[in-house]
């Protein structure tokens, strides 16, 4: 045994010794041979320099790093040939292509080229295979979300995997009897997943015990045992007040007697400070105006004057309450005057016995018809001031009967006083006049003929006066155009105009009654949407001043509900589509995040899908499909249509959204019966179960030969 091992042994050494190249001798040779000359040199007291490579040298190919390679002696570095790079063989997926002699990268490697995952039969793994060299990959398979009916499917190879898994999310249902027990239901597909025991509140004035789960409740109210507060409700027509329970409004205290908030005044009682309700009687006026010697108060509260004047308190002729300001004598004496004495500068108070000065005042006197070419008789006078009345107009000098234009007229006034007062100085049409014996003189011309302007400015305006409302011959002036709100002035149109006209003027030497109307042109404004990176914005609108913008079509984006358009960007002033458009406006589209909801009518018409906005609600009673020969039941949550899952509305919460974001309900249906239209019931429910209990055994059967077949 021992002599085979030691010629396996040899030959083993042959095999190695005959593999390597002859090269490596060759170089073991040189480097003996450079050795021992070295050593030679040195025995015999030679100076060193010599060339070590006298015998010959050690090339080695080094890469230059651009496809070529050059000798280069290991030794002495001495370079000798270059020459290209030659592959030693192809690159590989994982191996790179090198020179045969240099070993300098020519190809890198190319990568494997990965077929299709494949399942694993058994396992939650797949594997995948390299078309170039058969080498294999396998990992575990992940993604997908399982449910209550299905596992999760995988993302790379698509085979489902791992086990069914019920929501996070549970209802409760009282499991009935006496148990004080409620079963945990799956919230997705309706299966009990365990019980626990209820938890029950307290009884009170408002309802029984109840399970704060499930709410089953438990025995009856408790009369006496009121929450939520109490109120108190007055007792109309008395002075008192019930104590009542919030919750069910059971009177607890009776005829309590009300306290009163001493609020009363002429027009209201005093009210309870409990329960509101007036107490007690009217109370008295609250003074607002004093009374003075000649006036009554007058109330703050129902504005009617109370109680009696003061009177006065004379003393030695004036009364004491002038200095404390409840006389009305105490600066202005007008109608309390002595009507005596009227060419006196004083006068005495008939009221209070006052005596002071006349009151001076300014007359001025306006004539009308002191027009040249008006007739003399029709000349007549008016005074500016209340207390001066015209009692008389003459004219010199005498003897015409109209007006003559270059002609100068004396014109007097006569005028009477009211009682305390005279006149200091006067004007007739604007000129001074001399005042004598209460008259006023002055020497005038008569005006020209005036002739009347009239506007109409269609809603614009003008600053008070820029336009005049009469003219003379002898006047000359230019219209100052109008403005208006939302409109541009398009010109005038009216007398001796042929086309609305932007500047128009009156030159001298014209004559007659005038009239001018305004013309516009309305403005128009933009109105632009911004989405705000969402969607698709509608196009701008082009809207007339006071009209209002149409509502454009919602824009849509996956993943997000359109929540109306705003005037600002952080969408806090939301826009009403009936407000009237006034200048150029940019309107900004809100957005929530939101779920998709998708319809799954199983047979009758499409509805398209709806985003709605996360955390709202969908009323799908507003989405009724509809289908030939069946009614419509309702919409479930669950492709089965189980029990217990029908939903009419849908929340958009997370819990029922998959991992795309989208929600799903399914349209359940019932056929209709031909025969008995009025019900639409199946006319043999017990035949339908029976056939869906045997495609259900027949099922079964067909997945047990199935897996017979597998094991064979």
């Amino acid at each position: 045994m021992m002599k085979k091992r030691i010629l396996a042994l040899l030959l083993t050494v042959c095999m190695l010794l005959s593999l390597m190249p002859l090269g490596a001798f060759a170089e073991e040779d040189s480097e003996d041979t450079q050795i021992l000359a070295e050593e030679a040199n040195e025995d015999e007291g030679g100076s060193g320099n010599q060339d070590p490579c006298a015998g010959g040298h050690s090339y080695v190919w080094t890469s230059n790093g651009n496809g070529t390679h050059t000798q280069v002696c290991s030794v002495c570095k001495t370079t000798g040939n270059t020459e290209d790079c030659v592959k030693a063989g192809d690159a590989t997926c994982t191996a790179p292509a090198v020179c045969k002699d240099c070993d300098a990268v020519m190809e890198e490697a190319t990568g494997h080229s990965w077929g299709q995952w494949t399942h694993k039969d058994g396992t939650d793994t797949h594997t995948r295979t390299c078309s170039k060299c058969s080498a294999t990959e396998t990992k575990d398979c992940h993604g997908g979300t399982a449910t209550c009916d299905t596992k999760a499917l995988c993302e790379d190879c698509g085979a489902s995997y791992g086990e069914v898994k019920h929501s996070d999310t549970v209802n409760y249902q009282y499991a009935g009897g006496d148990s004080n027990q409620h079963k945990i239901l799956c919230s997705a597909c309706g299966k009990v997943i365990g019980t626990e025991s209820c938890t029950f509140t307290e009884a009170n004035c408002q309802a029984a015990s109840s399970c704060i789960k499930c709410h089953h409740t438990l025995g009856e109210k408790n009369p006496s045992k009121h929450i939520g507060g109490t109120k108190a409700v007055h007792n109309e027509g008395t002075e008192t007040h019930n104590v009542v329970c919030l919750g069910c409004n059971t009177i607890l205290e009776k005829d309590v007697p009300c306290t009163s908030d001493n609020s009363a005044n002429c027009k209201h009682k005093s009210k309870c400070t409990e329960c509101g309700g007036e107490v007690g009687a009217l109370g008295d006026h609250k003074e607002g105006t004093p009374a003075t010697c000649t006036t009554k108060a007058v109330c703050s509260v129902c504005g009617q004057a109370y109680g009696d004047p003061l009177g006065h308190d004379l003393k030695g002729g004036v009364c004491t309450r002038i200095a404390t300001g409840k006389c009305v004598c105490k600066t202005d004496h007008k109608g309390l005057w002595n009507a005596e004495n009227a060419s006196q500068n004083t006068v005495q108070c008939t009221e209070c016995g006052k005596t002071v000065e006349k009151e001076s005042v300014t007359a001025a006197f306006t004539l009308r018809g002191y027009r040249v070419g008006e007739k003399i008789a029709s000349l007549e006078a008016s005074s500016s001031s209340p207390y001066v009345k015209v009692s008389h107009v003459s004219v010199t000098p005498a003897g015409e009967d109209t007006f003559q234009a270059g002609t100068s007229y004396t014109i007097t006034v006569e005028y009477t006083l009211d009682p305390g007062y005279k006149v200091s100085s006067a004007t007739i049409n604007g000129a001074t006049a001399l005042l004598s014996d209460n008259k006023a003189t002055a020497s005038l011309s008569p005006l020209e003929v005036e002739y009347s302007i009239t506007y109409n400015l269609d809603g614009g305006k003008l600053a008070s006066g820029s336009n005049p409302t009469t003219y003379t011959k002898s006047s000359r002036f230019t219209l100052v155009n109008p403005t208006k709100t939302g409109y541009d002035f398009a010109g005038w149109t009216g007398t001796g105009l042929d086309k609305a006209t932007m500047t128009v003027t009156v030159p001298a030497g014209s004559t007659g009654n005038r009239s001018y109307t305004a013309t516009w042109t309305v403005k128009s404004y933009t109105v632009t949407f911004d989405v705000q990176g969402h969607g698709t914005a509608p196009k701008a609108q082009t809207v007339d001043y006071g009209k209002k913008a149409a509502t454009p079509k919602a824009p849509t984006e996956s993943g997000y509900a359109f929540g109306g358009w705003y005037q600002d960007p952080a969408c806090k002033q939301e826009f009403k589509f009936s407000t009237k458009i006034t200048g150029d406006i940019t309107l900004y589209a809100k957005w929530d995040e939101a779920y998709t909801l998708t319809f799954h009518t199983n047979g009758g018409n499409t509805i398209k899908s709806i985003n709605a906005a996360k955390g709202s609600t969908v009323d799908l009673a507003k989405y009724k499909p509809s289908r030939s020969g069946y009614y419509f039941v309702g919409w479930y949550r669950t492709k089965d249509l189980k029990s217990g899952d029908q939903v009419s509305v849908q929340s958009m919460k997370e819990k029922y959204a998959d991992a795309d974001g989208v929600i799903h309900v399914y349209a359940k249906w019932k056929k209709m019966d031909t025969t008995n239209p009025k019900t639409g019931d199946s006319s043999f429910p017990e035949l339908a179960a029976g056939l869906l209990a045997l495609s259900a055994l027949s099922l079964g059967a067909v997945t047990l030969i199935g897996k017979k077949k597998r094991n064979w």
